[in-house]
């Protein structure tokens, strides 16, 4: 990837700013390159392996920076053109404003400097972008609220595993691109609580699948909660998710960081190891969404083709 990068900031003079793996404060989903100048941003998008097996990691990389980075973000996918069969490879190019073999990564200055070559994709509705953040405030504020509450603890820990794991776990399920039951065993421990809450319990003292564990549980969450089309992610019904974290400083750097991203996702985060206290949690999602989310979003049909 740095041998990419490389070739690709070469391109370009010092007058472009120009990005390797973008970090930004509420999502771990972002390009692998960002390039922008004179009031045009580009992000690279680099198909992976994993993404290849797994379409709904990619998109939900597309998602998540059409959600949080300027509104006027070209995204372009980068591919090796022998791993894309053609379907696939039709319903990348719907979704991204150009689909590019690495075969021509010197090309990539030309297309910056003659954005019109692009596909006329829709801007993203500002509207969806404002629901998203009104939703992560009220999330992240629940969640810190939670965290700090000196009640969540303590029972013994295998009692409340096994406490948990006598849910529903017959959870709600949405795929962009795969079947829906082929992504189930990517989710992990997911149960359901009542008709619109589901509860994911996460063990963050196995480091070794922490990251992906939580990586692919913001997967499931941002599909939930979306449908993509034409790379927009439009906002679909809400379920309230609890993922109950057994710690959440793991970054001596940023401790939060993995709190903000998740709620960014559509988690609400929690840690305890008292079921009653989870799932008196749990219970109260109506309040939480209905009243402090939905009335405050309300808008009316003509202001809105999505």
């Amino acid at each position: 990837m740095k041998e990419i990068f490389t070739k690709i900031k070469n391109q370009f003079n010092s007058n472009y700013l120009i990005v390797d793996n973008p970090d930004h404060p509420y999502t771990v989903f972002s390009p692998d390159v960002l390039i922008g100048y004179a009031g045009n941003l580009l992000g690279l998008f680099f198909l992976r392996k994993d993404e290849l097996l797994f379409i709904d990691k990619l998109l939900t990389r597309l998602s998540h920076s059409r959600l949080v980075y300027p509104t006027n973000l070209k995204c372009i996918l980068m591919v090796n053109d022998d791993l894309l069969e053609k379907n696939l490879s039709r319903y990348l190019e719907r979704n991204f404003h150009k689909v590019v073999s690495f075969k021509d990564i010197n090309k990539i200055s030309k297309i910056f400097k003659d954005l019109k070559i692009l596909k006329n994709l829709d801007l993203i509705p500002e509207k969806i972008k404002e629901i998203a953040y009104q939703r992560y405030e009220v999330y992240y504020s629940e969640s810190l609220k939670l965290l700090r509450d000196e009640k969540k603890k303590h029972k013994n820990i295998n009692k409340f595993q096994k406490e948990i794991k006598k849910m529903d776990s017959d959870i709600p399920l949405n795929s962009w691109y795969q079947e829906r039951e082929n992504t189930k065993k990517s989710y992990g421990n997911i149960f359901r609580v009542n008709e619109g809450t589901v509860v994911s319990p996460l063990e963050t003292h196995k480091t070794r699948s922490f990251v992906k564990d939580l990586s692919n549980l913001m997967i499931y969450s941002t599909t939930l909660d979306y449908q993509i089309d034409s790379g927009i992610p439009y906002e679909r019904e809400q379920f309230i998710k609890y993922l109950n974290l057994e710690s959440f400083t793991l970054n001596n750097f940023d401790p939060y960081k993995i709190i903000r991203a998740s709620c960014f996702s559509g988690w609400i985060v929690l840690s305890t190891n008292n079921s009653d206290y989870l799932l008196q949690n749990v219970h109260n999602y109506k309040e939480l969404y209905y009243e402090r989310i939905q009335k405050k979003n309300k808008y009316n049909q003509s202001d809105s083709s999505w």
